[in-house]
């Protein structure tokens, strides 16, 4: 009987990790079809260009890649961190505590990305073209490439509280200068 219920244990535990990195992949796979898309909507037929528009073309280009190498970084972290899980779930030698606090931790890490994603499609509904959030443990960091007055400061606010449960001192906003 305990023979049988370790194998559900254990298969449920791997259809949760199996899970895992089915959401973490679609996130990374949307997270960076929506920045490339942003950069072609903007032409339109017959629109004039300028002299310094490939300077301008060149900031945007260099900008979108600095949010591109931030989400890649991001996403590169967590991997590493569930491939760390991974291992600790596979391992027999493991209590079943620990494993399922191995989990556990899986489980927020997936709920983290999705939490991210979520945040990051509201704020660009809202028009913030360029945005990475982080969720910590504590904390939760907002990189955005705007000009940020108080309206906007608590669009963004507003946006990470509907969909987390930090209060707004837990939230970091941080204007991205990168090209400036």
């Amino acid at each position: 009987m305990k023979k049988a219920k370790k194998g559900k244990t254990q298969l449920a535990l791997a259809v949760m990790v199996v899970a895992l990195a089915a959401a973490i992949g679609l996130n990374m796979k949307y997270s960076s079809n929506d920045t490339d898309k942003a950069d072609t909507s903007s032409k339109y037929l017959g629109q004039a260009e300028y002299v310094n528009a490939e300077v301008e073309n060149q900031n945007k280009s260099e900008e979108n890649q600095y949010f591109k190498t931030l989400r890649s970084d991001r996403n590169k972290t967590r991997e590493e961190a569930l491939d760390v899980l991974e291992e600790l779930i596979g391992k027999t030698e493991l209590t079943t505590e620990e494993k399922k606090s191995a989990t556990d931790k899986a489980a927020a890490l997936a709920a983290a990305a999705e939490k991210e994603a979520a945040i990051e499609t509201v704020l660009k509904a809202k028009g913030f073209k360029n945005v990475l959030v982080v969720i910590g443990e504590k904390d939760v960091n907002v990189i955005i490439d705007a000009a940020l007055d108080t309206a906007k400061t608590q669009q963004v606010r507003d946006a990470v509280m509907s969909k987390t449960d930090f209060t707004a001192a837990d939230i970091k906003i941080i204007a991205s200068n990168e090209n400036s």
